[in-house]
């Protein structure tokens, strides 16, 4: 038997892109909840989701293509991946409507916030306008709002579970998402062992 004073050997793996996934979710509930400033719950739940995304690819990619996964940086970006699995599962990858043009702008959301600058303006308006808070808004504002983080979860779920049956169909075992969907499944698995002594 194993003793308490004996080493073991965990291996396995963590699945990043579920609990992302589920900071996503959770940010676009509290923004729903939130009276007042649910700007920046949403804007939350927008950068999380496409970093769920992101992550979700890089496990695919990891577990069903050695040879893509080995060449990653030259894939390129998320959409370059995300077009690559597509091709992978060989299934069209549609880019000219929803889900993959709303990916597309939350991808440049993510883009804008991961690389953010200072926005300066620089406007002729009516002095009626004044009387709102701030009568010229800046880009970020469009990121954090309820209308653009729900389209954000709802289409990249969408794209993911094109993806997820897709790669399902083609390939034997999938170990990343699950028949239920994409972002559905075990977060981790490991197994232990006693580790070989040299």
């Amino acid at each position: 038997g194993v003793s308490m004073t004996d080493r073991l050997r965990l291996k396995g793996v963590h699945y990043t892109h579920l609990p992302l996934w589920e900071t996503a979710t959770r940010f676009l509930a509290a923004g729903k909840a939130e009276k007042k400033a649910s700007f920046y719950p949403f804007l939350a739940a927008t950068l999380f989701s496409y970093l769920a995304f992101e992550a979700l690819l890089n496990a695919w990619l990891h577990a069903l293509d050695a040879e893509g996964w080995a060449k990653e940086k030259e894939i390129g970006s998320t959409l370059a991946k995300c077009a690559h699995l597509f091709a992978l599962a060989g299934i069209p990858l549609d880019r000219s409507r929803k889900p993959y043009q709303v990916v597309r702008e939350v991808a440049r959301a993510r883009d804008f916030l991961a690389h953010a600058r200072t926005e300066p303006f620089d406007e002729i308006i009516p002095a009626s306008q004044m009387d709102g808070m701030v009568p010229i808004q800046p880009e970020i504002t469009r990121f954090g709002s309820e209308a653009f983080a729900t389209e954000a979860l709802v289409q990249i779920e969408a794209l993911a579970n094109t993806l997820n049956a897709g790669l399902r169909a083609k390939f034997d075992y999938v170990p990343v998402g699950s028949a239920a969907g994409a972002f559905y499944g075990i977060s981790g698995s490991s197994e232990a062992s006693l580790p070989e002594l040299q």
